[in-house]
């Protein structure tokens, strides 16, 4: 029963007793306490008691109300206070929460130690925290650039990380900016500038302290290569990253067969006799623009300076080349790799 019905049906039966007791209980009753002489209706001495039971009900009722109200709010308290933890959680952010409840505090202690994360479609039908997984979302799995600066994440937080990731792809001007704030290589400052290099000025790149993956080595030797571009690489440079990248057979082999559709004949072969001059991993390339470009002599002359299992490929290309075979190097070395 509420505190308000209660009270109404106090009133009622208190009122009741009291009219029946005045209509059928006549006289007076006197009591003494102390000295003190108190003469009542007999009528209103048996209300009295019914009136201090009430108060006395009514003040228990109200002590035990207040308790288990306060309680009720610290267990809102606590409750919200694990919402934040486990979105915290989520977003890759620790911090020590204080409780109220020892319940709560377990709980607590639990996330902690553990590695949780929300799946794609993950709902809890807690605004809160749905809101941080549905954000995590959109940045890991949808490639979205999000605001999240109200989490106030540190810049090494992964998901900060990510989303910087995200913009630099969807936005790819934003690079440089990030480039700008590179003190150490990170994935944010390897992905900032491998996109960098499809844009930037050759010399701003020249001047950046980080080592490109050997793809965005080939991308950049081939943006620059050729006497139509603004900055045309220098050989000792594309030497010099080729070494830094620690190319081998396969890489240098790759990269002349972009060059090859790009260079002139004459640029390709005194680049790559410079390159395989230098580096045995390189020579294998050599042969390839030789065989492409149609320089069998010079092909077949490194050819017999190799080794017996060496461009094993290269040898049996030039073998039907010559048994009147119709053949691109290209074609055939894919053919054969299949």
């Amino acid at each position: 029963m509420s505190l308000k019905n209660y009270t109404l049906f106090s009133f009622i039966f208190v009122c009741l007793v009291g009219l029946i007791a005045m209509f059928n209980v006549t006289g007076e009753y006197s009591f003494s306490f102390l000295g003190w002489v108190y003469t009542l209706p007999s009528a209103v001495w048996v209300v009295v008691p019914l009136i201090a039971f009430f108060v006395a009900t009514m003040a228990h009722m109200s002590y035990y109300g207040l308790v288990n109200y306060l309680k009720m709010n610290s267990y809102k308290h606590d409750f919200e206070i694990l919402t934040e933890q486990i979105s915290s959680k989520f977003l890759g952010h620790e911090e020590e929460k204080e409780y109220k409840n020892p319940e709560f505090k377990t709980l607590a202690d639990f996330i902690i130690q553990c590695d949780i994360k929300p799946k794609s479609r993950f709902k809890l039908n807690i605004p809160k925290i749905d809101k941080v997984a549905e954000t995590i979302h959109k940045i890991e799995d949808l490639g979205e650039f999000i605001d999240i600066s109200k989490y106030r994440l540190s810049k090494e937080n992964s998901l900060m990380q990510k989303n910087l990731e995200n913009r630099v792809v969807l936005e790819p001007k934003y690079a440089e900016e990030v480039l700008k704030s590179c003190d150490k290589l990170t994935p944010l400052c390897q992905k900032a500038f491998d996109t960098y290099v499809e844009f930037g000025d050759l010399k701003q790149i020249r001047k950046l302290d980080i080592t490109p993956t050997k793809a965005i080595a080939i991308k950049l030797i081939t943006r620059f290569s050729g006497s139509d571009e603004e900055y045309e690489l220098d050989k000792e440079y594309v030497k010099e990253l080729c070494a830094v990248t620690k190319f081998v057979k396969e890489d240098y082999i790759s990269l002349a067969k972009v060059l090859v559709k790009k260079l002139n004949p004459d640029e390709t072969l005194e680049l790559f006799f410079i390159l395989s001059r230098d580096n045995i991993e390189a020579v294998g390339a050599y042969i390839y623009v030789n065989l492409e470009l149609e320089v069998i002599d010079k092909a077949k002359e490194l050819l017999n300076q190799s080794g017996d299992d060496e461009f094993l490929e290269f040898k049996a290309f030039l073998c039907l080349k010559e048994k009147g075979k119709n053949l691109r190097l290209s074609s055939f070395l894919e053919a054969i790799q299949k």
